[in-house]
């Protein structure tokens, strides 16, 4: 400027390089004055918007100047110009925020947005302070509760539901002996009267709040998952499932159980049970001594013959071997009357172990009658029956120690098979022909295997008529 005037005081002085230092000074005080060059205006901006919670910002006329797009979401569907509004024009807009709400510095509430779906919402407020302290306006924070909202709800609600069945039946479940539990429409349980508690070992509260899973084992899974679809169809049930204490232990229980059905909608459901383990053992041994000997433990004869023909009849449909062998010990009589009939009975209950840890899982092995047994062998031939008959007769033939006392036993044994093409239909006639095979070894000295065969020149007819001469 002084150069195009002419007013340079020094004529003689090249004045660019000073006024290019001063203009740089200048710009230098700027920048750094103002922090034109500082990013974190950028990345508070950008922080700002990406907020999951809704922040508007008011100035000290409680106007709003700025808002996060979360914000926006919110109130952009009541304001369509939220930009420059008063606040307090939210209170006509959302009546549970309390009138001088937008006046205090710190404060929180919570309001609700009755839309599809309904949202509640938690909103606080907070003062923004310049760099002297002096309030400037205000940050509203609006935070979503409604998972939070609602899952208070519902604990209210079962409380409700809890408070007002222990109302209702107090009297009656205090005296009542059985299980009695509820649940909700996710399985967790709402009560748990004292008799429940104490069947599977827990406090009268301890079980509150748990999921059935803590009472059910793994493998009984299916069962409750088949009920609780019935109940959802607005069904009852009765049915038998195992429970797991709390010691890990298992009973068996009888539950009966209603939904519980409020509206329309299930709610969860009812369940009494009682403790039925004694009564399950009760027939479980009743079906055992219905099926076994009472002395030895294996089969008695008429389950052997139930099982028998089943056999014979899964053979003959498929064209399968399947022998029989008849067992009788030899002069058992003289056991019982030299060393007594309570010994007798423990070389009969030793003999039979023997023989039952010699067989497989599929043969049927049963006592006949006094000392006399008979085994079924599936899928087996004469040959191999034969075979197995001798390893039994081994096996029985080495002594028994019976009260510190030595026995020396042995068997004689019958053996008989139908094959492919036997023209056998019952398994009275296998055993017939077994039985006859047994008495020709007692007559051909006893301790020893007979087969029952068919000879030469002769019918099975005669054969069977003639057992002695066939044998």
């Amino acid at each position: 400027i002084l150069v195009v005037f002419g007013t340079n005081p020094a004529p003689n002085l090249d004045l660019t390089p000073i006024s290019f230092t001063i203009t740089g000074l200048f710009i230098s005080i700027g920048v750094f004055r103002f922090k034109l060059l500082d990013l974190r205006p950028i990345a508070h901006k950008i922080l700002f918007a990406s907020l999951k919670d809704a922040v508007i910002i008011l100035d000290d006329k409680n106007r709003i100047v700025d808002l996060n797009p979360s914000a926006d979401k919110i109130i952009g569907k009541m304001l369509l110009s939220p930009i420059g509004c008063r606040i307090e024009i939210l209170h006509d807009l959302i009546p549970d925020i309390p009138n001088n709400f937008f006046e205090l510095e710190h404060d929180q509430t919570e309001f609700t947005v009755f839309d599809h779906p309904t949202r509640h919402y938690e909103l606080d407020i907070t003062p923004l302070l310049n760099h002297s302290s002096k309030v400037r306006g205000r940050i509203l924070t609006i935070r979503d509760i409604t998972r939070r909202k609602n899952a208070s709800l519902e604990v209210e609600r079962a409380n409700k539901e809890v408070k007002r069945l222990a109302t209702f039946n107090e009297g009656i479940i205090r005296t009542i002996t059985g299980g009695i539990v509820t649940e909700d429409d996710e399985g967790f349980f709402t009560f748990v009267n004292p008799a429940a508690a104490t069947m599977l070992g827990y406090a009268p509260d301890e079980l509150l709040g748990q999921h059935w899973a803590v009472i059910i084992p793994f493998d009984q899974y299916p069962i409750v998952e088949a009920a609780d679809a019935r109940r959802r169809r607005g069904e009852t049930d009765h049915y038998e499932i195992e429970l797991m204490r709390k010691d890990g232990t298992r009973l068996i229980a009888l539950i009966g159980g209603s939904p519980n059905v409020e509206e329309g909608h299930f709610r969860g459901s009812l369940a009494s049970f009682t403790d039925i383990t004694e009564l399950k053992q009760t027939e479980a041994d009743l079906q055992r001594l219905a099926i076994t000997d009472p002395l030895i433990d294996c089969y008695n004869r008429r389950h052997f013959f139930s099982l028998a023909e089943k056999e014979l009849s899964r053979a003959a449909r498929y064209e399968r071997q399947l022998s029989a062998i008849m067992i009788d010990i030899d002069h058992f009589k003289r056991v019982n009357d030299t060393f007594g009939h309570s010994t007798g009975d423990q070389v009969l209950i030793t003999m039979s172990k023997r023989i039952k840890d010699m067989l497989r899982a599929p043969d049927i092995f049963a006592r006949y009658g006094g000392e006399e047994f008979v085994i079924l062998l599936p899928e087996t031939n004469a040959n191999e029956a034969k075979e197995i008959a001798n390893r039994l007769r081994e096996k029985v033939a080495q002594p028994f120690i019976i009260n510190d006392t030595e026995i020396a036993l042995s068997i004689s044994l019958g053996v008989s098979s139908k094959n492919c093409h036997d023209d056998i239909l019952t398994i009275d006639a296998m055993l017939e022909r077994a039985d006859q095979a047994l008495y020709a070894a007692k007559r051909a000295g006893r301790n020893r295997v007979m087969v029952w065969s068919v000879p030469p020149n002769k019918s099975r007819k005669s054969a069977e008529q003639d057992a002695g001469s066939s044998i």
